[in-house]
């Protein structure tokens, strides 16, 4: 049973004032922060924070109108601090100035801790400290209570440097840089051997006499009995097309929590699988990235994800690995893919989201819900605009027996020899590096969106008829040569295993029954386009398979120039 530890929080107790009644006392904001809680059981310092600012209250003639926490927060910086909120209600009038316990309570950065002591100024108030009360009327005084904030930084620095070096002593070891728990597996940390008779029924390692690491008393982690083979099913089952949704159903229906002890959710699911911490790799960021991240946080105040693309450093780590390379590279491959996707296709509602389009306009169906019994269909939502007294529609009950149907007609069928030199030679004349035909289908709609803008705009005279050709005939130039690398492409990307169809086929009324949406990923791998043509009038369709075409991933570059050639068309 994994131990976790609650997170320590800390509410403000009411603080009576020391006068009965009205008065003429100074209303101030008692500011408390705490640098790190860790795996602290018990806060201790903001009720010793909070007593010294009560004392100086009642010694400087002060009356505590409130008091401001910032619990786990860092003085290195005021990002998500209540700073801003205490100047705010100073601007207001609720308080004449501020009182911290000691000048480090308020920031260990001398510049910052200047700036905001400078809004406070502005906004009408000031900072007092309890313990350091300096007073600030002049030179000499403010130059001491800058001489002290500065000696905090070179504390605050100095430890930074001691955590620097834990950090790469760790990251010799193979081990990540914090020592937390990790999903899949168990830490055994240092005091875990030190402090625990190793050879009790409740050890953390129960082999420790066959360990190297424990003799040795160096942490190391270990697959966890239960959630090791968990880890390694999450994998498995993302790359063969599993959502995100379904694999957190997965993990909380069998009662798996977060190391923090927390229902799992897509996005911290995600992030886990992300870290490729199974996969025995340990993520970080080079000194370049970490200054290019740090430029763009003090920009624009937002901090930066954690997700495969904002990691450049990728090392072997210490802990053994749950999956294989070749898995870590598939799921790699499919996440980077999925992130190029709308969110629409990330998170599908229906089977078949993204891959429904109409035939005389080439845009994506809409699903609607429309009769008496609120059937699930698909309509061109396009008619008014590109076909007008054309309705393209089709019920989807239909649209998932003919996609089921042509899966079944695949299943079974011989490989077919691929030839790849006509995209090496294709490769090799532009001068460009092979890439994924995902890459290069999001230049084509990029460009497709593009020539669309440019009709617009001539449609408004914004641009003039020259700039107009000149501009569309560099677009479609550039269009031909990337449906024409699109097209080599198809010819060498492998047909999908014969077995993936008869999988999904298996796994049809199962997946479709429970939620809909889980089927879409496994289509998408199929299946490129469900082209729907109008109907043309009741019962002149006795069969809907008569005017539907199911184009697989395979086949997608051949229609690609069609579906483009439409969208133009209709656009002009």
């Amino acid at each position: 049973m994994r131990v976790v530890r609650p997170k320590i929080t800390w509410s403000p107790p009411e603080v009576p004032h020391h006068h009965q009644g009205a008065c003429g006392c100074e209303p101030t904001i008692a500011y408390i922060r705490v640098s790190r809680v860790g795996q602290r059981q018990v806060l201790v310092s903001p009720d010793t924070q909070l007593d010294a600012i009560r004392l100086n209250a009642k010694t400087k003639s002060k009356r505590i109108v409130k008091v401001v926490s910032d619990i786990d927060k860092s003085g290195r910086e005021f990002t998500k601090r209540r700073v801003p909120e205490v100047i705010e209600d100073i601007k207001n009038g609720v308080a004449a100035s501020v009182t911290v316990y000691r000048w480090s309570r308020w920031g260990r950065d001398l510049e910052y801790s200047l700036h905001y002591i400078g809004l406070v100024k502005e906004a009408g108030g000031r900072v007092d400290s309890a313990a350091e009360d300096i007073p600030q009327d002049n030179a000499a005084a403010r130059f001491n209570r800058d001489t002290i904030m500065r000696v905090d930084q070179m504390f605050s620095e100095q430890i930074g440097e001691g955590w620097q070096a834990v950090h790469q002593r760790r990251r010799d070891d193979g081990l990540p840089h914090s020592g937390r728990d990790r999903f899949g597996y168990v830490y055994i940390n240092t005091a875990a051997i030190l402090e625990r008779d190793l050879k009790d029924e409740d050890s953390p390692h129960r082999g420790w006499s066959d360990c190297e690491k424990c003799r040795d008393k160096v942490a190391h982690f270990l697959p966890h009995p239960a959630e090791g083979p968990a880890l390694a099913h999450l994998y498995t089952e993302y790359n063969k097309g599993a959502t995100a949704k379904a694999l957190v159903r997965y993990l909380n229906d069998r009662g798996f929590r977060t190391p923090f002890d927390n229902l799992w959710t897509s996005q911290a699911l995600m992030q886990m699988l992300d870290t490729g911490f199974g996969a025995g790799l340990i993520r970080e960021r080079s000194p370049k990235l970490l200054e290019k991240f740090k430029v763009q946080r003090d920009k624009n105040g937002t901090s930066v994800r954690n997700n495969l693309r904002t990691f450049d450093v990728w090392r072997a780590g210490a802990q053994p690995a749950l999956i294989t390379e070749a898995e870590w590279k598939t799921y790699v491959a499919r996440r980077l893919a999925q992130s190029e996707l709308p969110t629409r296709l990330r998170k599908p509602a229906h089977a078949l989201s993204g891959m429904m389009f109409c035939k005389l306009c080439a845009r994506r169906m809409t699903a609607r819900y429309g009769g008496r019994a609120r059937t699930l269909g698909w309509e061109c939502s396009w008619k008014n605009t590109f076909h007008p007294g054309v309705h393209v529609s089709m019920s989807n009950s239909n649209a998932l027996a003919i996609s089921r149907q042509w899966v079944l007609s695949h299943a079974g069928q011989p490989d077919e020899p691929v030839d790849v030199t006509a995209l090496r030679e294709f490769s090799a004349g532009e001068g460009i590096a092979a890439r994924s035909a995902s890459t290069v289908q999001a230049e084509i709609e990029q460009d497709v969106k593009a020539h669309s803008k440019l009709v617009i705009m001539n449609a408004r005279s914004m641009i003039d008829d020259e700039q107009f050709a000149v501009a569309k005939a560099e677009i479609e130039k550039n269009l031909n040569r990337l449906r024409h690398e699109l097209a080599l492409l198809e010819v060498v990307t492998e047909r999908p295993d014969y077995e993936a169809f008869a999988s999904l086929a298996e796994t049809w009324d199962r997946v479709l029954a429970d939620v809909p949406g889980d089927l879409n990923p496994a289509l998408r791998e199929l299946i490129a386009f469900v082209i729907v043509e109008p109907a043309h009038g009741r019962g002149r369709w006795p069969d809907p398979a008569q005017r539907v075409e199911v184009v697989g991933a395979w086949e997608a570059g051949s229609k690609q120039g069609w579906l483009d050639g439409l969208r133009f068309r209709s656009a002009a």
